[in-house]
């Protein structure tokens, strides 16, 4: 009968561990660059914030908003929901290979002059996007994570290739 008790006390302990994963939520901000692969294309400077859900002990659920200030006429929005599977390799870091889906949208613009006047030419086009990519992370407190992450962001005609260092407050 002590070895039934010990042996329900050890799981029930453990289901009370996986619950304080699955449910846990975090904010954070992103910054880093994204060359565009395309020839010629430039490389933007990237900013953008996120939410995460923890679904399971080892699935994460992201939400991104990231923006990539213009470069060389050319910049990008983007609004993607992530799936990202937890692997831990040491005390207090993971890795993780991610994927979701999307819709970005890439705006240009450029002035130039002619025959004495500055004439600007604008225009944007929106498409939905698929990201594919791996990040690792470290908790270096209780409830911050600092994070980096390379993701292959395909959008028709147009293709990224983020990389972003992040910071996480988890609640």
């Amino acid at each position: 009968m002590k070895k039934l008790v010990i042996a329900l006390c050890i799981a029930l302990a453990g289901i009370a561990a996986h619950a304080q994963e699955s449910g846990s939520m975090g904010l954070g901000v992103n910054l880093g660059v994204a060359p565009i692969l395309e020839d010629g294309a430039p490389t933007n400077f990237e900013i953008g914030a996120k939410f995460q859900y923890g679904l399971t002990g080892t699935v994460r659920l992201q939400a991104d908003l990231d923006y990539a200030f213009k470069a060389d006429y050319v910049d990008v929005l983007t609004v993607s929901a992530n799936a990202h599977f937890l692997i831990p390799v040491a005390d207090k870091v993971r890795l993780y290979p991610l994927a979701g889906l999307g819709y970005g949208r890439v705006g240009y613009s450029a002035g130039f002059n002619f025959g004495g006047g500055h004439f600007k030419v604008s225009d944007h086009f929106s498409r939905f996007l698929f990201n594919v990519g791996l990040g690792g992370e470290y908790d270096f407190a209780t409830n911050l994570a600092v994070n980096l992450e390379f993701k292959y962001q395909y959008m028709k005609d147009f293709n990224r290739l983020p990389i972003l260092l992040g910071l996480t407050y988890r609640f």
